[in-house]
């Protein structure tokens, strides 16, 4: 249950984050936590996938996904 709410707090938080990006599209603040939001979005829902023991790889995948999602968050807004 606390995953679950987790993932919603972080989905309001990027869709805020995502409106407050295409408003100021220089700032990179914004960016980069739209992205970590996204990318955590994905990890949890990784860990809470990763309970069931027939679905392991699919729930690696999430979460390397959304690792790659916040390292790429930090890229963009270091180097845009």
């Amino acid at each position: 249950m606390s995953y679950d709410i987790m993932i919603v707090l972080c989905g309001i938080l990027l869709v805020v984050f995502l409106i407050l990006t295409l408003t100021h599209p220089g700032n990179s603040f914004f960016m980069l936590t739209a992205f970590a939001a996204g990318g955590l979005i994905n990890v949890l829902n990784g860990l809470k996938i990763l309970r069931d023991k027939k679905k392991q790889s699919m729930a690696i995948s999430y979460i390397f996904f959304g690792i790659i999602v916040v390292l790429l968050g930090i890229y963009f807004s270091l180097f845009a």
